[in-house]
């Protein structure tokens, strides 16, 4: 087992987009994580932006959109449970998330 990673980065364009923190999440561990077991993995993002600001783009006619799903997912799992929305590869095999959620505080309910 190794001990972990601390890593952090920049976003370009100051953002509150959950789903641009996920991918910048995403390539830092595609960059630095070695698929060992860890007791420890930190992840750091900056340049972040409120939430209820905009940076403006003219040639990104989609980003008000964008700008919604991230709340209105957040709004959907307070309703009606963390698992009323997932991502396709929760219904995998290698999806997690469907039995993490019987799980308390990591054992089972």
């Amino acid at each position: 087992m190794t001990k972990g990673f601390h890593r952090s980065r920049t976003i370009l364009h100051p953002t509150n987009e959950t789903l641009v923190m996920y991918k910048t999440c995403l390539e830092l561990l595609d960059e630095h994580f070695a698929g060992e077991p860890a007791r420890q993995l930190s992840v750091r993002i900056s340049n972040l932006d409120r939430k209820h600001s905009i940076q403006l783009d003219l040639f990104d006619e989609r980003k008000p959109q964008r700008q919604l799903i991230g709340p209105t997912m957040d709004a959907i799992r307070n309703k009606f449970g963390s698992t009323a929305i997932l991502r396709a590869v929760s219904f995998t095999g290698a999806g997690t998330a469907i039995n993490r959620d019987r799980l308390v505080g990591g054992h089972l309910a």
